[in-house]
């Protein structure tokens, strides 16, 4: 059997916005930047116009290689052979020359080592029914002595992919979460007005104009979010499911919140400057010490509820790969 597996179409969605936002906004920034020149002592003008032309034209670039990358690239699977299109150049691979198959979680990809050279295949460049056909077609055609860390993969790609294939067969797992990309909606629709609404409290009271943009990085990031969730959506464990992720999240708030209360306040006393240092100093490493140890206590107990969390998912794996 021989399947052919094409790039996403949230891929070509983000290079067609690509195409229509950055070279607006490259527009855009030269022409405001024409019409009112930086004042003396800044950057020079023409470098100015430069600097901008350069950023917002590889930006636009890249869009344009993500555009033509959907349109060429391509991953075609059989039992016997792997074959990988690229934009530049073609890999292809017998499955009896794969010595090593290494499952990367972080990541989410596959890489397939060769006597001769090695095949990185990023698993998000795929729609998610077809990176479950692949996980699944790998592990069935490559030797289970030739795989290597399957067992972290399975509990972080492999079994969070399998529930978002039969979320509507089975009944929902409380523990799970699944961010669609009407959740990401109303998470960023009230972020974005409260953005809005404080750029323009900032121009019309203290004539910083500039800050009429500050709406602009939330739609930016919602566009990312947005295109980069798949219509199907993506299963992630509630923080309130894993223990201790919560109490640590309240942690780092705090923390940050004491961080920032402590910095006004060496800011309105104004010390000398030899004082200043010295408290700076201690009540930063102070600081960051402790951060650094909540950050290091709270490592470990991830890792120990991973590696009980990687028993269960080989156990769900192999139970309900049985049943297919």
């Amino acid at each position: 059997m021989e399947r052919t597996l094409r790039l996403r179409k949230g891929l070509r969605t983000t290079a067609i916005v690509g195409l229509c936002f950055c070279p607006t906004m490259g527009v855009g920034s030269v022409w405001g930047i024409l019409m009112d020149p930086p004042a003396n002592g800044g950057m020079p003008t023409i470098c100015l116009v430069v600097l901008i032309g350069v950023v917002w034209g590889g930006m636009s670039c890249l869009s344009i290689w993500l555009l033509w990358a959907y349109l060429r690239e391509r991953l075609t699977v059989s039992d016997d052979r792997i074959v990988q299109h690229g934009v530049a150049r073609t890999k292809a691979v017998s499955t009896d020359d794969i010595q090593i198959l290494q499952w990367r979680a972080i990541g989410r990809k596959v890489r397939l080592l060769t006597p001769t050279f090695r095949m990185t295949i990023p698993l998000d460049n795929f729609e998610p029914h077809d990176r479950l056909w692949l996980v699944r077609h790998l592990q069935r055609i490559v030797p289970e002595d030739r795989q290597e860390g399957w067992g972290k993969f399975c509990y972080e790609v492999a079994v969070p992919l399998r529930k978002l294939e039969t979320r509507h067969l089975e009944p929902p797992d409380p523990t799970w979460l699944v961010l669609t990309r009407k959740r990401w909606a109303w998470y960023f629709i009230p972020t974005t007005l409260v953005f809005t609404i404080v750029g323009i409290i900032l121009s019309w009271k203290f004539q910083l104009h500039r800050s009429l943009i500050a709406p602009v990085a939330p739609l930016l990031l919602w566009a990312f979010m947005h295109f980069s969730t798949p219509r199907e959506g993506m299963p992630t464990p509630r923080i309130n499911a894993q223990s201790g992720r919560g109490r640590y999240l309240l942690f780092l708030l705090t923390w940050a919140l004491i961080g920032m209360a402590a910095t006004l306040v060496l800011t309105a006393l104004k010390p000398p400057a030899p004082q200043a240092i010295a408290w700076v100093v201690s009540g930063g490493g102070i600081w960051f010490g402790i951060l650094f140890y909540q950050a290091i206590q709270f490592d470990r107990r991830q890792n120990q509820r991973r590696d009980e969390g990687i028993a269960a998912a080989l156990k769900e794996w192999v139970e309900n790969e049985r049943d297919l």
